[in-house]
């Protein structure tokens, strides 16, 4: 088992604002949604935003709204996300952390997933950055097979690990509701 210091948490971190977000940046997005806000949290925008991308930020706790980005927060529950963002709104949305750390049930996951896939836009991308020993392996959930697939678009590993920590990142890209009917009829 793996020994999780705060060193490693940095290197989770430093692979976040030093690898995702500047190819983020470099991308023809629209929006990006972060679930979560920590103190750490706090900078990660400025790199999207000074691409021109809106960068908004998500919470369930009204008191993280202090880290969150400034008049492009939204406190809300993660599972109930599609209630408060228009359908097809957001072209990225990170969920770092969240899984294992406040939804914790495989239930809550995969209405998380579900929630999320209707805010994203058709071939729109979702980051899960979990812990394994936290929680199984979200790519497997109903919704996330129903919702997402495994496909390479940007130039990051679709699953990217850590040698310091157990922490995994997975890349999926939202399917479009042909490319669900088409997977239902071969099924």
């Amino acid at each position: 088992m793996l020994i999780t210091s705060r060193a490693a948490f940095g290197s989770v971190r430093q692979y976040m604002t030093e690898t995702i977000f500047p190819v983020l940046a470099t991308m023809n997005l629209k929006r990006v949604l972060f679930v979560g806000c920590k103190s750490y949290t706090a900078h990660y925008g400025k790199q999207l935003t000074r691409a021109a991308i809106e960068y908004w930020t998500t919470d369930i706790d009204p008191a993280a709204a202090i880290w969150g980005e400034k008049d492009h927060h939204i406190v809300c529950d993660i599972l109930k996300i599609d209630e408060v963002c228009a359908s097809g709104w957001f072209d990225v949305v990170i969920l770092n952390g969240v899984f294992g750390y406040g939804v914790d049930e495989e239930n809550e996951m995969d209405r998380a997933i579900a929630a999320i896939a209707r805010i994203l836009r058709e071939d729109g991308m979702l980051l899960i950055g979990w812990t394994p020993r936290e929680v199984q392996d979200p790519t497997k959930l109903e919704s996330t097979r129903v919702h997402f697939r495994r496909e390479r678009i940007l130039p990051l590993p679709l699953r990217k690990t850590f040698p310091d920590t157990d922490d995994v990142y997975d890349w999926l890209v939202k399917t479009s509701p042909s490319q669900h009917n088409a997977g239902a009829d071969s099924a």
